[in-house]
């Protein structure tokens, strides 16, 4: 979560937001981290619970690869970063879902909120604009939430009803 919000300040700022900037020890952890995010989802015993993680870890770890691709420095790399962030988020909170674990939920729930909030805190312009930010962040919000609801809702056992 906060490596990833990281990034999405670094790639909203211009100075910051260059192609090309990694370590050698980057591309090691990608070396080791790719295969192993993939291997665990093949492997997990409940890939219901798996595929969501792998899928948000996977996401997470194109980021970078947005930074070292050369499209960084232009609007169109920062859609793709915060897009990658915000997907991230919503496939830990649905691995935290269908898993039952519910701080997966919450880190994909605070992960979700904190690259609003930060998207937010990067748009400078009129009230104008930060009012149709909001709105399209309750949209996203609301549409998220609904989604939520209703996959705890599929997920959840039934009520078992007593007979008098």
């Amino acid at each position: 979560m906060v490596v990833l919000n990281a990034e999405l300040i670094r790639i909203l700022d211009n100075e910051e937001a260059r192609s090309g900037r990694a370590f050698l020890f980057v591309f090691y952890a990608y070396a080791v981290a790719v295969p192993l995010t993939i291997l665990g989802g093949v492997a997990a015993r409940d890939r219901r619970f798996a595929w969501p993680l792998a899928g948000a870890l996977l996401l997470a770890l194109l980021v970078p690869a947005v930074f070292w691709s050369g499209i960084v420095t232009g609007m169109a790399g920062k859609i793709i970063v915060a897009s990658l962030v915000l997907l991230a988020a919503t496939a830990l909170m649905a691995a935290g879902a269908v898993g039952g674990i519910r701080r997966l939920v919450m880190a994909g729930s605070v992960l979700f909120g904190v690259a609003i909030l930060i998207l937010l805190w990067q748009t400078i312009g009129t009230l104008l604009d930060q009012s149709l930010f909001f709105l399209i962040a309750g949209a996203v919000l609301l549409a998220v939430a609904s989604g939520a609801r209703r996959l705890f809702a599929r997920l959840s056992p039934p009520a078992e009803t007593e007979a008098a």
